[in-house]
Order: structure tokens, then C-alpha cells, then sequence
């Protein structure tokens, strides 16, 4: 499970107008009581015969019996004697409390246990079991405090949006964001066979099955295997992956590394799509028997099926003892305290980058002697012959870093990589340059790629700051794959009404993740934009009261304080703002502006005052700071004109600050 970013959407916020960040008013019925166990959502409805392993045991025994004994089969499950009792934990008023578990996902190497809570929710708690050292430990052990989003009593850890659609078969959510609660149903606990097979009643009653080819069953595995943004809630196998996700993909985040290996708790289909093996036509089951999930052999077995030519590891692996396939290939990160995962980029160690840019390699997560030594070590072993996966990632890295001198290899990869995944990845590294002409000429261009999630990346990457493309938005509107349609309607949205038909999809997809507080940001200031000033409040305040310690949900609710002339509650949300972030010279700039419409005058020039010690730079706060400065009749007034004037010379307003002598 994801941590404190279990959903994310895959680019920026809107920016809306050139004001305020943050403010939480903390409208408790948003964040409701966890309860004692007592209080559960509905039942699950009555599985239908094709759901659940009995309907399929008497003709497929040995995939039956496979599938009984997987991680897949016991996901999540009811509880048994072995099972622990009321659990002490840190409720959400910060005290300890015994809280009674009701059911429990996972297996190994870690079991966590749900708590019910009130209106149909359950969260999943902190203390999580190792079956292997028979120890409890704090699943999290990162500081999280009561309130924090990120809490397990908070709505990151809220099972019915955050854990479910992957721990169950046939569930649905059962979200009602007018009632704040959950009605979730599903057909049976774990992964059973329909959730991967889809609907196969005809064939239980003697018809012929529905079949999957490998490409499909690579999709039903990203479903669940991939970071990624829900859609629609109502994928079934044989569908396009696109159709109901939107992939977090290599960008300019810190969720991967720019060569592609996985940095935040990623899964693994993303990082395996730009590999070298599905380039090749390697699927999850070339490697993974289906229905146990175990791989298909052991130790560098699996991939000496393909790679049997490297049998004789001497002149591969100088090592003085083989270290295997997987050690240097797919290096482990562990999550959640002890969830050891290996990646599947299937990269080829190289210290050099991490010698450079700090991308780790499997060479350093075993050796402590450092990057230099791991890099000469390897050119001794290998040679220093640069590679076509270095030249990728180190203009990948370039560009994150925010080198313009990488801009032009990051639209050649744009334009002319093979490989789809790295074209997308391009297209996101080049957002932050997208105000240049060449790259705006490469994203244009990339919107009418034959793959879609190059489509989908490319509008993502565009979305609100390139004016100039939007007219090569527009047909995206009508594209035949809901993500791009989806990422096409965001990247409009100043100019799409949230009634609008073409924003249909957009709308629905902020609806059924509006149990979040990055839909309920982003709707919001949507709403904003088109004037829709109560409902923007609405949201905003709900995505605050979710999240209270995140400074961007206060600043854009404190612009639509300040549209909605509510210059005060401006105040006081931005107020919140800068306590979570005091270094940020930009929020005591636009605290400054809404304490000046609210008529404090001495707090707005306190504001700026600490705002230009933080950005000399800062050319609008010292002239507001001169401006207010002036009103007042403070004795340093003629500094604050002085340094105005010299930040903006050929402004008007700025110069007519200047008193003539």
C-alpha cells in the first residue's frame, strides 16, 4: 500500500490567478471518528457462481490448488483465532486506545489488520505483524501524527479508496460524497479468479471461455501493479489499461529515477514497460506462473531460459563469487519497513550515473566504499563505453535538474525513441521548459503519437501552460482513449466549463476520487476558474480538512477567500500556510496582500518585511512593501523605494513611488 501519497494525479494543480496558498479550516464532520470495531459498511453481496475458485476447482484442479496457496488468495481475509486482539494504537485525538481489528490483508512478509470506522469506512492501522520475526513494528515509523492525511486514522489510509479495489474481487466503492461515507460492496475477500479472468458465467454453464492474450494479461497485472490514478473504478480484463488509469510515469517528481528504476513505492509495471525485456516481448507471465505468482524458477533459472548463451558468468560477472542475475539487475528497495522488492526496470548497473547525478546503482546497495570506487571498479571490469540507457538518463536528469543545455536531447527522445514509455518520459521531463518554442513544436507533435500514452503524457506534460498548443489540444478531446481525453480536458480546463460535455470524463474521473483531497484541490479550483466561488470553497476547505499539512490547499482556498471577498478568512488561511511553510518567501508575500485587503496594514508590512529577507529578489514585495510602507509613514520607506525602483525600472507605478527632491 501507498503511503502518505496513495493517490496523486499526475501533474501539477491549476495555478489559479496570482494570489494566495492554504488554509485549513478544520471542518471536522470531513474527518470522521474512527470507531471501536462495532461499525462496519455494508455486507458483501452474495458471490455469484463464476467469482469464486469452486466454480472452477472440478475442471482446472492444479490452477485452483496453485492459486489457494498464492499471496493473491489471501490479499485480504477474515480473521482467525491466530489473529491478534484489540490493537494499541494512536487515535486520532493522539491518545493510545485499544482498537478492535475486523479483518486483515496481506501475508508476508507483513500482515496489516482494519479498523471499521464510521460511515462505512475502514482504515488500515499502523501496527503491522512480521509472520517471519513474529515482532509488531510501526508500519509507518515516519512521525505521522493525528490530523496528518497521511495518519492511519486520516484518508490515505482509508481502506474503501486507498487498498480495496486490490485486496477484493468485484468490489465497488460505494462512494457518496454528499453523505462523506461508503456503502462498499464486493464479491469475495483476495484476488479470487473472476478478478483476473473477468465474467466467465457462460463457460461455468458449458460455453467457451473468454481468453486473454499475454498483452492482456499484462494489463490485468498492472491494474494492481502500477502507481496510477483511477478513472472510472470499473475495470474488467480484456479492457485498455488506459481506459480506466492514468499512470504515474518517469517525470520530473521524485517517484522514479530518471534511468527508470523505481524511488517511491512504484510497483512494478511502470518501471518494467521501459525495460529492455518488454521492449523484447517479455510479459509478467514469461517470468511469473499466473495463478501461484511465484517465478516459474529458481534463482538465475528464469533467466537463463532466454539468456542461455551467459551460462559461463566469468567474463560477465568478475565477481568472486556469482552474485546471480537478479542481484545486479533487479536491486531491491524495501517499503513499508520491511517489504523487500526487487526492481524490474532490468537495468544494467552503471556508477557512472550515480557518480553524476546521484541515481543509485545495484553496485553501491551492496558496496560501501562509494560511487567513485564502484565506477572505476566497473570500468576496470567493463570498460567506460557509454551506453544508449546512459545517454537516456543523463539527459533525463539534465532536464529534471532544470539544464536547458538538455532540452535538445529530450526532444530527440521525444521524437524518435522506439520505446513508447520513454517517449512519454521525455515528454513529462520537457514540461518544464514548455514556454520555449522547440519544445511546444516536440509536445505538439507528440499529441498526435500512434501510441496513446505518449498522447497522454504529452497533454499531461502541456497541461495549463502552453496557450499556444491548445488548439492542438482540442481533438484530443474526442481521442478514442478516455486517459488522453482525461489529461486533454485537464490541460483546457481554464477554457472547459465542468458542465461541459467534452469534460465529461475529466468531471467523472475529480467525482469518483473526490474521497481525496488532490481531486477535491484540483476540482476546486476548476470551480474557481469558471466562477463557481461556493463550490470552489467547498472543496478547498474538504481538501484542507483531509489534508491539513499540505500548504498548497490552503493557498489556492485562500484565493477563492479572496474572490469570494472574504479577505479575513484569506488571511487566516494563509496565516496556517506560512506556520507548515515559514521559509516560503511567496505565501508571506500573498499573506501580505490579503492582511492589506482585510485593513491590516501593520501585519501585511511585518509580511513583506520578512518576505524580501527571505528573496531579496522578490521585485512585487518590495514595491508593496514601499507602498505600504509609505501609508504608514514608516522612517525606512525611502530603502523599500529605493530597492523597488531598482528591481523594476520601467515600471510606471513603481517609479511614481519615487518623491521628488
Amino acid at each position: 500500500m501507498l503511503g502518505r501519497e496513495a493517490l496523486r494525479t499526475w501533474g501539477p494543480p491549476l495555478l489559479v490567478l496570482a494570489l494566495l496558498p492554504f488554509a485549513a479550516l478544520l471542518v471536522r464532520s470531513w474527518i470522521p471518528p474512527i470507531g471501536d470495531g462495532r461499525v462496519g459498511p455494508m455486507p458483501p453481496r452474495e458471490p455469484t457462481a463464476q467469482v469464486g475458485p469452486a466454480a472452477c476447482a472440478a475442471c482446472h484442479p492444479g490452477e485452483t490448488a496453485a492459486w489457494s496457496a498464492s499471496h493473491h488468495a489471501a490479499a485480504e481475509r477474515e480473521l482467525t483465532d491466530a489473529d491478534p486482539g484489540p490493537l494499541r494504537m494512536v487515535g486520532r485525538d493522539g491518545r493510545e486506545v485499544d482498537f478492535t481489528p475486523v479483518r486483515a490483508i496481506g501475508v508476508r512478509p507483513l500482515v496489516q489488520y482494519l479498523i471499521a470506522g464510521e460511515r462505512g469506512r475502514f482504515q488500515v492501522g499502523q501496527a503491522a505483524w512480521d509472520p517471519e520475526k513474529r515482532e509488531w513494528f510501526d508500519v509507518f515509523a515516519d512521525g505521522r501524527q493525528p490530523g496528518e492525511w497521511g495518519h492511519w486514522t486520516g484518508a490515505a489510509m482509508t481502506w474503501n479508496g486507498q487498498c480495496a479495489a486490490c485486496h477484493t474481487t468485484g468490489l465497488e466503492k460505494g462512494w457518496n460524497e454528499k453523505a462523506d461515507s461508503y456503502a462498499t460492496t464486493w464479491d469475495a475477500l483476495g484476488v479470487s479468479c473472476a478478478e483476473c479472468h473477468g465474467d466467465q458465467g457462460a463457460h461455468v454453464t458449458g460455453g467457451e471461455p473468454t481468453a486473454l492474450d499475454a498483452e492482456a494479461i499484462d494489463v490485468v497485472c498492472a491494474s494492481c501493479h502500477s502507481r496510477r490514478a483511477e478513472l472510472t473504478g470499473a475495470f474488467a480484463p480484456g479492457e485498455r489499461y488506459l481506459d480506466h488509469y492514468a499512470p504515474v510515469l518517469v517525470d520530473p517528481t521524485d517517484t522514479y529515477w530518471p534511468d527508470g528504476q523505481v524511488r517511491e513505492e512504484d510497483f512494478e509495471w511502470v518501471a518494467f514497460l521501459g525495460s529492455r525485456m518488454h521492449a523484447a516481448g517479455v510479459r509478467c507471465t514469461s517470468c511469473h506462473d499466473p495463478h501461484s505468482g511465484r517465478v516459474r524458477a529458481e534463482g538465475d533459472a528464469t533467466c537463463l531460459d532466454c539468456h542461455a548463451l551467459m551460462v559461463d558468468f566469468a567474463p560477465h560477472d568478475p565477481h568472486a563469487g556469482p552474485v546471480g542475475c537478479v542481484g545486479c539487475h533487479m536491486p531491491v528497495t524495501t517499503y513499508m519497513q520491511r517489504h523487500a522488492r526487487h526492481d524490474h526496470s532490468f537495468g544494467i548497473p552503471d556508477p557512472w550515473l550515480e557518480v553524476k547525478h546521484g541515481i543509485p546503482s545495484a553496485c553501491s546497495r551492496c558496496h560501501d566504499e562509494g560511487a567513485a570506487w564502484a565506477l572505476a571498479a566497473a570500468e576496470r571490469w567493463w570498460g567506460s563505453g557509454d551506453s544508449a540507457r546512459r545517454t537516456r538518463a543523463d539527459a533525463l536528469a539534465r532536464a529534471k535538474a532544470g539544464d536547458a543545455s538538455a532540452v535538445p536531447a529530450v526532444i530527440e527522445l521525444l521524437e524518435d525513441h522506439p520505446d513508447a514509455a520513454w517517449r512519454a518520459a521525455a515528454a513529462g521531463m520537457a514540461t518544464g521548459f514548455a514556454d520555449r518554442a522547440d519544445v511546444q513544436a516536440a509536445l505538439g507533435d507528440a499529441l498526435q503519437d500512434l501510441d496513446p500514452l505518449v498522447r497522454f503524457a504529452a497533454a499531461s506534460a502541456i497541461d495549463a501552460n502552453t496557450p499556444a498548443l491548445e488548439a492542438a489540444l482540442d481533438p484530443l478531446l474526442e481521442d478514442p482513449v478516455r486517459a488522453v481525453r482525461v489529461a486533454a480536458a485537464r490541460a483546457l480546463r481554464a477554457s472547459l466549463s465542468p458542465e461541459a460535455t467534452n469534460a465529461s470524463d475529466y468531471a467523472s474521473y475529480l467525482a469518483y476520487n473526490s474521497d481525496q483531497p488532490t481531486a477535491l484541490h484540483e476540482r476546486g479550483t476548476w470551480y474557481l476558474v469558471h466562477g463557481r466561488t461556493g463550490r470552489a470553497i467547498a472543496d478547498l476547505e474538504r481538501a484542507a480538512a483531509l489534508d491539513p499539512g499540505s500548504p498548497a490547499h490552503l493557498d489556492s482556498l485562500a484565493v477563492a477567500y479572496s474572490t469570494d471577498d472574504r479577505h479575513a478568512d484569506a488571511a487566516r488561511a494563509l496565516t496556517k500556510a506560512v506556520d507548515l511553510a515559514p521559509d516560503d518567501a511567496d505565501l508571506r508575500y500573498r499573506l501580505a496582500l490579503a492582511q492589506a485587503a482585510s485593513g491590516d496594514l501593520p501585519a501585511a508590512e511585518v509580511s513583506l518585511t520578512k518576505a524580501v529577507e527571505l528573496a531579496p529578489e522578490h521585485a512585487r514585495a518590495w514595491y508593496n512593501l514601499a507602498v505600504i510602507r509609505k501609508q504608514l509613514a514608516k522612517p525606512n520607506t525611502d530603502d523599500a523605494v529605493r530597492r523597488a525602483v531598482e528591481l523594476n525600472p520601467n515600471d510606471e507605478r513603481v517609479r511614481a513611488l519615487i518623491v521628488p527632491q
